[in-house]
């Protein structure tokens, strides 16, 4: 089973993280211009359905370019 990152808000944060990162910062523009979708069409048929939710492909491959 294929595991999906959700956006979580404000839960416990006193700031808003995403003010406090430029616009111009260099993973706020490869995220303007990369569509990371692609690994989610390509990885579907790997998946089957049922047990455990895996890691969000689209953060590892994230994980990787940074790393």
């Amino acid at each position: 089973m294929r595991g999906k990152s959700a956006a979580q808000g404000t839960l416990f944060a006193l700031v808003d993280l995403e003010s406090m990162i430029p616009d111009d910062y260099l993973l706020r523009r490869v995220e303007r211009h990369v569509d990371f979708g692609f690994i989610d069409r390509r990885l579907e048929p790997l998946y089957k359905q049922g047990g455990r939710p895996s890691g969000d492909p689209q953060v590892l491959a994230w994980m990787m370019l940074v790393g």
